[in-house]
């Protein structure tokens, strides 16, 4: 059960093909930075390099304020608030910056309902357990300075 954000401002035009983005169960992230899920043009910088959030619990989606600027839903003057969330429904309008999205939650019975596995904290755990091999370390005692004579042992060791 994805959800569809799609831009409904004039900035339609100005982005062409990235008009629409979907987030599905692992959430994601929307600013002007590079870095995000959706990153988005802004000359004024009114929006913030990360301005929100997108995250889901279960089969709800849930919308985090992470800008200087507000983000703002369904037409309130005020901000959700930085560092809060709301919970996303089906047809709510969102304003960040001159940016106003509609948000469409896509029901396609076809799928299974969303395990909940996808979240960020279980999407860090999925990642792939590091296989490389551990050096074994010298206790401290064991070690010593190499002097003049041990560099030039191991030199005529290796055949320099």
């Amino acid at each position: 059960m994805p959800l569809r954000l799609q831009i409904v401002s004039q900035h339609k035009d100005s982005v062409g093909e990235n008009h629409t983005r979907e987030f599905i169960g692992c959430g994601g992230t929307i600013g002007r930075s590079l870095e995000n899920d959706w990153a988005l043009p802004d000359a004024q910088r009114y929006l913030s390099s990360r301005h929100a959030m997108i995250d889901c619990k279960g089969s709800t989606f849930y919308l985090f304020d992470t800008s200087r600027n507000g983000v703002f839903l369904n037409g309130s003057d005020a901000p959700i608030g930085k560092g809060s969330s709301q919970k996303l429904k089906d047809g709510d309008l969102i304003r960040m910056a001159d940016y106003e999205f509609l948000a469409r939650i896509i029901v396609d019975k076809r799928l299974k309902p969303d395990d909940g596995m996808r979240d960020s904290i279980v999407r860090a755990q999925l990642v792939e357990e590091d296989t490389s091999k551990e050096i074994p370390m010298l206790a401290e005692d064991n070690m010593s300075e190499p002097t003049l004579d041990d560099v030039i042992d191991v030199a005529k060791s290796s055949g320099n």
